[in-house]
């Protein structure tokens, strides 16, 4: 028994037509990019020339194209950082079904967020640690620090913080404090936000 979900924006193909659409060009001047194999594209069976949506966005941001968000498709490293392995492995799951063009990094220690930002250098960061104690502001401080010196934009999932734990976690350079939900759709949001910066 097959699955027939929907082709994701990355897995679409574009006629030549769309895609000259999509850029702004002549479907001329498309074909010859084609052609002058410029632009990467499959041919069907047919001799019809057809182009990966994920190709086209990445051959408009090489080119400094504007790419129209009906494909623009996030793009980039996120890291999670999570104490919990069952949050991790949710918001994780969230994160990549709802961004299948990025690539995806975690840590479930403080200790191993510095390893992940110096190697991955992800753009934006998701951190999740119950706040049980201040000493965890500690964990919040140390950690808003390293990616904040790694240019990494932080979203902070609140665990049941206080209004002066939340203006304290800005203060240390959170870009937002999100609240905690079962699908983690203002997460998402919110990283969509930061991605497309």
């Amino acid at each position: 028994m097959s699955s027939s979900r929907p082709a994701t924006i990355e897995e679409q193909t574009l006629s030549l037509a769309e895609a000259a659409r999509l850029c702004g060009v002549s479907r001329s001047t498309m074909r010859r990019w084609l052609l002058d194999d410029i632009l990467p594209h499959v041919v069907t069976g047919g001799g019809w020339r057809r182009v990966l949506a994920r190709d086209l966005v990445g051959f408009m941001r090489r080119h400094n194209m504007p790419v129209p968000g009906e494909i623009d498709v996030p793009s980039g490293t996120v890291m999670v950082a999570c104490r919990h392995r069952s949050s991790s492995t949710r918001l994780r799951t969230a994160i990549s079904e709802a961004f299948p063009g990025i690539d995806l990094v975690a840590s479930d220690e403080e200790v191993g967020v510095g390893v992940l930002l110096a190697v991955h250098r992800p753009s934006v960061a998701v951190v999740c640690f119950p706040m049980e104690e201040l000493r965890d502001l500690g964990v919040y401080r140390r950690v808003l620090g390293h990616c904040v010196r790694h240019g990494t934009q932080v979203v902070v999932v609140d665990t049941g913080f206080g209004e002066t734990e939340r203006e304290v976690l800005r203060i240390f350079g959170a870009a937002s404090v999100v609240a905690e939900s079962e699908d983690f759709h203002d997460v998402l949001a919110e990283v969509r936000l930061l991605l497309a910066r």
